[in-house]
């Protein structure tokens, strides 16, 4: 109903943000916070799905979260999450505890995204490490293989499998050094 904001707070200076929720029409700041995001997020079109990705080093790397803010106690997992159904939040982010909350993961440094308002889908930049830039869209499940690959190149192939999304397009770094995001525009 497009009646909550969701924003993102730094207090410390470290881009680590505190991502928080306002009801637009009464004007009540929720109590429910996530913390240590990257401050990058998205609704989706359902206008009850929040998109954003995790900075935490012991639990939700390298991914895009999908949470239902509004059930749950401080949210629920979507179902159709690809590790829905396992526990209830993620608190180890091993192998053997999948987490809940990813929506996709493989991602180096998600730097910004947004929805396609024609298509639904989402669209994204990641950072790469050494030589390549990448945009992608963003699938529910997908694996787009960073540390395993860079772009659409290996990288670091040490314990690695396969099955990656490649990206849209990529560029390696005589064209630029870091992608900072865009929109899809039609007109």
């Amino acid at each position: 109903d497009r009646n909550i904001l969701a924003f993102a707070t730094d207090t410390v200076g470290r881009r680590f943000y505190t991502v928080r929720f306002k009801n637009l029409a009464t004007g009540k700041m929720y109590e429910d916070v996530i913390p240590d995001v990257t401050g990058n997020m998205a609704w989706a079109n359902d206008n009850r799905t929040l998109f954003y990705s995790r900075q935490d080093p012991n639990t939700l790397r390298a991914a895009i979260l999908r949470i239902d803010v509004d059930n749950g106690d401080p949210y629920a997992i979507p179902a159709g999450n690809p590790f829905a159904g396992g526990p209830d939040r993620c608190n180890t982010g091993s192998a053997s505890n999948a987490c809940p909350e990813i929506y996709a993961w493989g991602l180096r440094n998600p730097w910004k995204w947004s929805f396609d308002a024609g298509t639904g889908q989402l669209w994204l930049t990641d950072v790469g490490q050494n030589a390549w830039e990448e945009v992608d869209i963003v699938e529910l499940g997908g694996n787009y293989g960073w540390r395993c690959r860079e772009g659409a190149h290996d990288f670091n192939l040490g314990g690695c499998g396969g099955g990656y999304i490649d990206p849209v397009t990529e560029y390696d770094h005589s064209l630029g050094n870091s992608i900072t995001g865009g929109y899809v525009y039609r007109g």
